[in-house]
C-alpha cells in the first residue's frame, strides 16, 4: 500500500494530509475519524501508519508511550480500533469502529445448587477437591476424571474456578494464588460467570479463556455450547503488554 501524503501533529492528535482517496483508504481500514474533511489520528495510530506503511510523519515520537503502543499495535494488526470511552476528549461522540463489531451479551439467571466442596491438595496450577460430581456435570466447573472418558475420579479445579466457588461459599479450604495478574483476570472470570456463562481455559487458542453461552440455565453441559472464542478485555491490555501473544477477541461485558 503506497501513500503519498504525510502525517502532521495537530494539538494532542495527528492529521493525515493527502488525497481524499488515501484518507478514505486509511479510514476504511479502521484508523482515525473524519471531521471537517480532516482525517484525525491518535498518536498510536499515527505511529502505526508511519511504521507499517512508511508514511512520512513529523514529531512522531513526541510523548509516545512505547509500552502502550506495542500492545495496541497487535490489536491494530488484527483489525481493531481503540476508542477512548472516558468522555473527556473531543472525539467522544464519534461512533465506535471495528472490523469485527463489538457484541453485547445478555445475562442469564444462574444458581449453583450443590453441596460444599473441600480442597484436598494443590500444586502451582491446579487444586484437587472432594466435590459433588454435579459441579462438573451440571455447571461445568473443573474436570472430573478424564475428559470425554467415563473413567477417573480425581476432580481438578483451576485457581479461578476455586476462588469463585470459595467466594460463593461452595468451597472450603485454603487456596494459594500463584497465577500472574490473577486479580485483573479473575475480575473478568467472575463477571462472566455471574452472568451465567461458562469459562474454560483458552490456552489452546492463545487466550486466557474460551467462552460458552448457555441458552438455558438448567442445561446440562455435556458438550461444547455456543463457542465464541477466547475472551479478552481492553482493561487488561496495559497490565499485560509484555504478553502480546495472548491477546484475543475483544468483546463487551454482558449487560
Amino acid at each position: 500500500m503506497d501513500f503519498q501524503g504525510t502525517i502532521r501533529k495537530k494539538g494532542k492528535f495527528y492529521v493525515y494530509d493527502g488525497k481524499e482517496s488515501e484518507k478514505n483508504r486509511i479510514y476504511a481500514r479502521g484508523f482515525g475519524i473524519i471531521k471537517k474533511k480532516e482525517l484525525i489520528l491518535t498518536k498510536e495510530e499515527a505511529l502505526f501508519l508511519h511504521e507499517m506503511y512508511n508514511i512520512k510523519a513529523e514529531n512522531i515520537f513526541d510523548k509516545q508511550d512505547f509500552t502502550k503502543y506495542i500492545a495496541l499495535r497487535e490489536l491494530f494488526i488484527r483489525g481493531y480500533k481503540i476508542v477512548k470511552e472516558d468522555g473527556k476528549d473531543e472525539i467522544k461522540n464519534e461512533e465506535n469502529f471495528s472490523r469485527n463489531p463489538l457484541k453485547v451479551y445478555k445475562k442469564y439467571e444462574t444458581k449453583i445448587n450443590v453441596k460444599k466442596a473441600k480442597v484436598i491438595s494443590q500444586d502451582k496450577q491446579f487444586l484437587i477437591v472432594d466435590s459433588d460430581k454435579r459441579l462438573y456435570s451440571l455447571y461445568w466447573f473443573g474436570q472430573y476424571g478424564v475428559y470425554k472418558k467415563d473413567y477417573g475420579k480425581l476432580f481438578f479445579l483451576d485457581q479461578y474456578e476455586a476462588y469463585y466457588l470459595k467466594e460463593k461459599g461452595l468451597l472450603e479450604g485454603e487456596i494459594k494464588v500463584t497465577y500472574k495478574f490473577f486479580d485483573e483476570i479473575y475480575r473478568i472470570y467472575k463477571e462472566w460467570r455471574d452472568a451465567g456463562y461458562v469459562l474454560k481455559s483458552g490456552f489452546k487458542f492463545g487466550g486466557d479463556f474460551r467462552l460458552y453461552i448457555v441458552p438455558d440455565s438448567r442445561a446440562v453441559l455435556r458438550s461444547h455450547v455456543g463457542y465464541r472464542g477466547p475472551v479478552r478485555y481492553r482493561e487488561v491490555l496495559e497490565a499485560r503488554a509484555e504478553e502480546l501473544d495472548e491477546l484475543a477477541d475483544d468483546v463487551l461485558p454482558p449487560q
